[in-house]
């Protein structure tokens, strides 16, 4: 019998999820929204799973719920205060109505788990529905992260010696992680010099959404493969085969799309 090569299972996820991923982002409102629903929902699965690797018991119903509260918060209009105020509150309820073993700490992962993966969740939606440049703002993100992310690859493999965090991530290098950097700030003047796709920001806001797309965007990387290390797990979960899981493939973009919307807010107010 034939052994299906290795690549294969990743082949068919570039080829199915790249063109889903690009349409939902491009027709945006409802298919954009319902995509990054159901992303956040495996974000928040696989999440759950690697917290009980950790010894961890969470409260499962907060971060799904509060995923839920955010999607109705972009329908009708629910202010994002109201969502959080729920998530406490919810809490601080269940740690008197459930038996868990160490409350506080129940309580903390929980609700971190329910601001980190929502606030992504909240922020791509934020991003994608920007009266003004949304469309490109949001495609060039994603975009950027994934120039981060191969030139990072193929630099530091071949170039790369001294490492970045041996003890969270072993193949990361510093020449990897300044040639994702790099690769992005040059995507991105591309973008500024000969106004693609109506692009219109500034240099200065082109350069510090180049940091944050090329920069910050590792850390995101960084913090997931501590909490697998701490796990002792290589993939959040198997679920794209050939990717690991979807932790994996969106864990710089969920803390890339919350520094980008901050960004974004801050220069509206200069």
């Amino acid at each position: 019998m034939t052994e299906i090569p290795k690549k294969l299972p990743r082949l068919y996820v570039n080829i199915f999820g790249a063109p889903l991923l690009l349409g939902a982002i491009y027709f945006g409102n409802t298919y954009f929204m319902g995509l990054f629903f159901i992303i956040s929902m495996f974000c928040i699965y696989e999440f759950n799973n690697l917290s009980k690797k950790m010894n961890y018991q969470l409260i499962n119903f907060l971060p799904y719920s509060t995923l839920v509260f955010i999607l109705l918060s972009n329908v009708i209009q629910i202010d994002i205060i109201n969502v959080l105020l729920f998530l406490i509150i919810s809490g601080m309820i269940s740690a008197v109505l459930l038996n868990l073993k160490e409350p506080i700490n129940s309580i903390s992962i929980s609700i971190f788990s329910s601001i980190w993966i929502g606030l992504f969740f909240y922020s791509s939606i934020g991003l994608r529905n920007l009266s003004e440049n949304g469309l490109v703002l949001t495609g060039v993100m994603f975009m950027s992260v994934w120039i981060c992310d191969s030139a990072a690859y193929i630099f530091g493999k071949k170039f790369g010696d001294k490492k970045i965090a041996p003890n969270i991530s072993p193949k990361k290098t510093w020449v990897g992680s300044m040639s994702g950097l790099l690769f992005t700030l040059i995507f991105l003047l591309s973008f500024y010099y000969y106004h693609w796709f109506d692009y219109d920001f500034t240099l200065t806001t082109t350069l510090l959404l180049g940091f944050i797309f090329g920069g910050v965007s590792q850390f995101g990387d960084l913090f997931e493969s501590k909490f697998k290390r701490i796990a002792n797990i290589k993939d959040s979960s198997h679920l794209l085969q050939g990717h690991g899981g979807f932790l994996d493939r969106f864990d710089s973009l969920i803390i890339t799309a919350p520094a980008t919307l901050l960004l974004i807010n801050l220069l509206e107010k200069f």
